[in-house]
């Protein structure tokens, strides 16, 4: 997955005519495109940033690029990276 995040004050939609939010847990909501179903954002409450999944940005070019990943320690042997 790739993603970036922004404040929630700075985040413009020019349509917001197909996004729908779903409550994915009792803190946290996730917004997606209710004609195909793509992941679009992602916020939790008390929070006032909003993780944007990169696909949906028209120019990524600017874009940094970090690398984590999440939940590795769980991760079964024959999953590890060597």
């Amino acid at each position: 997955m790739a993603a970036t995040a922004s404040s929630r004050d700075d985040l413009v939609f020019s349509s917001d005519e197909t996004l729908t939010w779903f409550a994915s847990s009792p803190e946290c909501r996730r917004g997606f495109c209710n004609r195909c179903g793509g992941n679009l954002f992602y916020e939790c409450d008390g929070l006032q940033i909003v993780s944007i999944f990169a696909g949906v940005l028209d120019d990524v070019s600017d874009l940094p690029v970090y690398e984590h990943h999440l939940f590795a320690e769980q991760a079964r042997a024959y999953e590890r990276k060597p």
